[in-house]
């Protein structure tokens, strides 16, 4: 694995662990709509958010690999503090 990628999960670990308990609960009720809906929306009240829609299942490593390798999505990615996959959407904030 190389060194970016290493400094990249572990700042995401600590990151997911500082991300309160609200914040959390809105995340995951975003993403569930958003899955519900079938569509790819933002959040208006988020400030900071990147989200994701797969073919099949969501997971937070395909996701992470889409932002990624899209400039705009990639330099949000060191604020976003926690990730929540549900069906075929992740939401991170």
């Amino acid at each position: 694995m190389r060194q970016t990628t290493r400094l990249f999960m572990a700042l995401a670990m600590v990151s997911f662990l500082v991300c309160t308990q609200a914040q959390a609960e809105g995340i995951v009720q975003f993403a569930r709509r958003l899955d519900r809906s079938g569509g790819l929306f933002h959040d208006r009240t988020a400030s900071r958010e990147v989200v994701f829609r797969s073919s099949g299942r969501a997971t937070k490593a395909a996701a992470i690999r889409a932002w990624r390798n899209s400039p705009g999505h990639a330099a949000l990615l060191p604020s976003i503090r926690r990730i929540v996959c549900t069906g075929n959407v992740c939401v991170g904030r």
